[in-house]
């Protein structure tokens, strides 16, 4: 292991090569030994940008979404998705287990999470490295929270993706919240912001020329669908032109109940 810039980890191991934020306790990239990366992250640029500033999240790889959802509730001057993805996390274990490598990220509460949500809270990120990557988040706390792991996937063509296991409705957020009968294969033409009100517990990502990535999911209401597209006005400032065609977000959330203590886990695995 490895620090290949500040504040950022690499790791190399005979079944994978990964790169690991300890800011956001977030992994950016998991490629498998002869095989492509399963996750999309932005250019090197905006994320060097990124971890310049003291506040601005990391886009790509899996972001922890913690301990609110999207906008703030009641404060619009609160970041979107919550503290967790920018604080500076501890890396308390890193160890090589063989078959796979297990790192442990932990975050308390302190007068800079304070400043954001009145609850003190005990938050543990495990990821688990081998042929698959795995990043489980726990927490045990007093107060109600939402969120997600924002996992970012790398496709070869957006145009040309399937997701099957998503389940049977959804709410429409691009489309006045109403909710919608879903197909047993979802495409992707279009701006897309779609929470699965009943999703299954394992999402498949299918590419023609590239395989299945399988997402298995814990601890989840819901699962959150997202991409850009190439309008201007959806498309984020930390991303060039063209990448939304390269990237998919499959989100483990929990946004429909809140919960106090609780966790998700997401596991992903090329098929």
């Amino acid at each position: 292991m490895v620090q290949v810039s500040p504040g950022v980890i690499e790791i190399k191991h005979p079944r994978f090569t990964a790169r690991v934020s300890v800011r956001g306790a977030q992994l950016l990239s998991f490629i498998p030994t002869g095989l492509r990366d399963l996750l999309w992250c932005t250019a090197p640029e905006f994320v060097d940008a990124a971890l310049a500033k003291g506040n601005k999240p990391i886009r790509g790889g899996i972001p922890i979404c913690w301990p609110w959802f999207a906008a703030h509730p009641e404060r619009s001057d609160f970041p979107s998705h919550g503290f967790a993805r920018f604080m500076d996390w501890k890396l308390v274990h890193s160890e090589d287990l063989g078959e796979y490598h297990q790192l442990v990220f932990k975050l308390r509460s302190c007068a800079a999470t304070l400043v954001y949500w009145p609850h003190e809270f005990a938050a543990t990120v495990i990821m688990k490295l081998g042929v698959s990557c795995s990043v489980q988040f726990h927490v045990k706390t007093q107060g109600e929270w939402t969120g997600a792991l924002h996992t970012y996937l790398a496709v070869d063509d957006i145009y040309k993706v399937e997701l099957e296991g998503l389940g049977d409705r959804y709410q429409d957020n691009l489309d006045g919240l109403v909710l919608k009968q879903a197909d047993e294969v979802a495409t992707l033409n279009r701006a897309t912001e779609q929470m699965y009100v009943e999703p299954e517990n394992v999402t498949r990502v299918k590419e023609p020329d590239f395989g299945t990535k399988e997402l298995c999911h814990e601890g989840h209401t819901d699962i959150m669908l997202w991409t850009p597209w190439e309008n201007a006005g959806n498309s984020p400032a930390d991303m060039h032109a063209g990448d939304y065609k390269r990237m998919v977000c499959v989100e483990t959330s929990r946004i429909q109940a809140t919960q106090r203590t609780g966790m998700l886990s997401v596991r992903i695995e090329q098929r």
